[in-house]
């Protein structure tokens, strides 16, 4: 029984890796913030603002299993 729940446990956690790498991936909240205030500044709440060009890299680079 303790072997069944340790192993879906594991893949819980083996399941939820990309949250983990993405959030050390993000820049912090300050700068997201700056980011999308710049963006605002110049009209560009699109996807040419760098706030979504940074936030979709990250996406990118570690997508959801």
């Amino acid at each position: 029984e303790l072997d069944t729940e340790v192993a879906r446990l594991q893949a819980i956690s083996d399941g939820n890796a990309y949250q983990r790498t993405r959030a050390t991936a993000y820049e912090d909240v300050k700068e997201q913030l700056d980011q999308l205030y710049h963006d605002m500044t110049a009209g560009k709440l699109d996807a040419t603002g760098e706030w979504h060009k940074a936030i979709k890299a990250v996406k990118d680079a570690t997508p959801k299993p």
